[in-house]
C-alpha cells in the first residue's frame, strides 16, 4: 500500500462519520447505546462526528510535509478515544458491545497511520511485506 492509500483510506474512514451526524439516534443505537436514557447524547455524537470529519477534510487535502503532521494529529487524537473507550468500558459505562465497535474503529485508523508512516520511510514510497 502506498503512503498516499493509507492517507486517503484513513481521511474517507474520518469522513464516514458524518453518517453519525446525519442519524445520531440510530448511529448510537447501532452502538448498543440508548439515546432515549441519555438524550444529550445526540449532540455529543454530532460533536464527535464533526471532529472527525473535520481531521478527515483536512487530511485528505494534505501533502508531503503537512500530510506527515496531520497524520499525527490523528494518531494522537485516536490514541486518546483509544484510551477513553478503554476507561468507559473498565468503569461499566458503555459494554462490550460499544467498546467493540469503538476500538475496532480506532484500530483500523491507527493502523491505516502506521502503514502511512512506514510507507514515507520506505525509499519508493510502497510499503513491502516484512515477510517473505
Amino acid at each position: 500500500m502506498t503512503a498516499d492509500t493509507a492517507r486517503r483510506s484513513l481521511a474517507f474512514l474520518r469522513l464516514s462519520f458524518l453518517a453519525v451526524w446525519l442519524a445520531p439516534r440510530l448511529t448510537a443505537k447501532i452502538f448498543g447505546l440508548s439515546p432515549d436514557e441519555r438524550p444529550g447524547m445526540t449532540m455529543l455524537s454530532r460533536l464527535i462526528a464533526t471532529r472527525e470529519a473535520t481531521l478527515g477534510a483536512i487530511l485528505l487535502r494534505s501533502e508531503g510535509a503537512d500530510a506527515d503532521r496531520q497524520i499525527d494529529v490523528v494518531a494522537a487524537a485516536s490514541t486518546a478515544d483509544l484510551v477513553g473507550i478503554g476507561l468507559l468500558w473498565r468503569s461499566g459505562d458503555i459494554g462490550a458491545r460499544t467498546a467493540g465497535l469503538g476500538l475496532t474503529t480506532i484500530i483500523a485508523q491507527l493502523t491505516l497511520a502506521v502503514t502511512y508512516r512506514a510507507s514515507r520511510d520506505n525509499q519508493d514510497g510502497v510499503l513491502t511485506p516484512c515477510f517473505p
